[in-house]
């Protein structure tokens, strides 16, 4: 019995209803671990989509052809937006690195000097996440998604749900994660640019009962409620503290007792070091599974593009197109000249022995002796 498209989007794992819950909360801040999860969702749905299109009983129609040429198209966004999220990781990891060069300059029992204070300042400012350049390639891809996702819900209204049902329901499925699982980290690790952030007014559970991205709106935030990953931003803010507070001691000459503030700055930078520990911790994690997701994604598509080559070997074998193909000609026409080597023995193939012909493009003797690379006009024709 065949299920409407309500039903079989109703048949998405209910367990992970609470994730979708949590996903659309707007929250300011989100933890490492919640974007674990939210990309271990993203990766169990490209396993599920992937499973039904290597499934032996998967029948694909003219309907499911159509969608599949649009699915296709929009995952070479996701491809470009998870090497973008990358990229930023990688930038993070950077900026991050030079964080222990500036507590270092700040160790020991004695004050530290003018020089010393100006190395570190230095650091620390190097270290800034917030006004990293490699955002703009998120900013880009947010947009192109939204218009992505409106053009694979128009190619399911053109089918007028002809498309098979669980073959739909896969596909949808593991792209609306997948845009979820970006749109989430992006606004997490990009944190302070002036990027609209990927937000939903329908709730996950309830757009995917829509037609894909339909209910999916992109729209711009205020500054102050972008959300990003706590870590990221606690070391940040360690990070402009203790530069204010080393800036303040530099100001002051590097001496003079300032007992205080030289306690401040070792508390500061002792919070700093255990931050970014945890972050640089963090970081690999997450790169290593947005590399799953990628590849899962990289597998997905080739997955789909060999169900289409067998549909078209399934077209072509078939009697009644073999019938309805137009009668060729028996009359042959000259092939065009090919490049010969100069020092070819053109002789030998012209006198009906391409099997002495020293280049051999078909390795099968019978595709060989059947044409000869150097023959300029067939021999049928004079």
């Amino acid at each position: 019995m065949g299920r409407t498209y309500t039903t079989r989007v109703e048949s998405f794992p209910r367990q992970d209803s609470a994730l979708h819950e949590n996903l659309h909360q707007v929250r300011r801040h989100v933890s490492a671990d919640h974007l674990s999860e939210v990309l271990d969702a993203a990766l169990d749905a490209q396993k599920m989509g992937m499973k039904q299109a290597i499934s032996p009983n998967t029948a694909l129609t003219e309907s499911d052809c159509h969608f599949i040429n649009c699915y296709l198209d929009s995952t070479i966004l996701l491809l470009d937006a998870c090497s973008a999220m990358q990229l930023r990781l990688e930038n993070i990891r950077r900026c991050i690195g030079s964080i222990p060069i500036g507590l270092h300059c700040l160790e020991g029992e004695h004050e530290p000097s003018r020089t010393v204070l100006q190395k570190a300042a230095f650091a620390l400012e190097t270290s800034s996440v917030m006004v990293s350049r490699y955002g703009r390639e998120m900013e880009i891809s947010m947009p192109n998604l939204r218009s992505s996702g409106k053009k694979l819900s128009s190619a399911y209204q053109d089918t007028n749900d002809r498309i098979s049902p669980e073959f739909y329901w896969a596909l949808s499925g593991s792209w609306t994660m997948a845009v979820l699982a970006v749109g989430e980290i992006n606004s997490a690790i990009s944190f302070g640019s002036k990027s609209a952030n990927l937000q939903h007014k329908a709730k996950p559970q309830k757009m995917l009962k829509n037609e894909l991205s339909k209910k999916m709106k992109l729209f711009p935030k205020k500054m102050d409620e972008i959300m990003s990953m706590e870590e990221l931003k606690e070391v940040d803010i360690a990070a402009r503290t203790l530069l204010k507070l080393v800036l303040a001691l530099q100001k002051a000459g590097g001496s003079g007792g300032d007992i205080i503030r030289r306690m401040a700055v070792k508390a500061v930078a002792e919070k700093l070091r255990r931050k970014t520990d945890q972050l640089e911790k963090t970081l690999p994690e997450l790169k290593e599974k947005i590399g799953e997701l990628y590849r899962l994604i990289i597998a997905l598509r080739m997955s789909l593009l060999g169900l289409q080559s067998e549909v078209q070997k399934e077209e072509d074998s078939n009697p009644a197109n073999l019938q309805e193909a137009p009668v060729r000609s028996n009359r042959r026409t000259p092939r065009l000249p090919l490049a010969v080597p100069q020092d070819l023995d053109k002789g030998a193939c012209h006198a009906g022995q391409p099997s002495s012909c020293p280049v051999r493009f078909f390795p099968d003797s019978a595709d060989r002796d059947a044409i000869c690379p150097v023959t300029f006009w067939d021999q049928t024709t004079g």
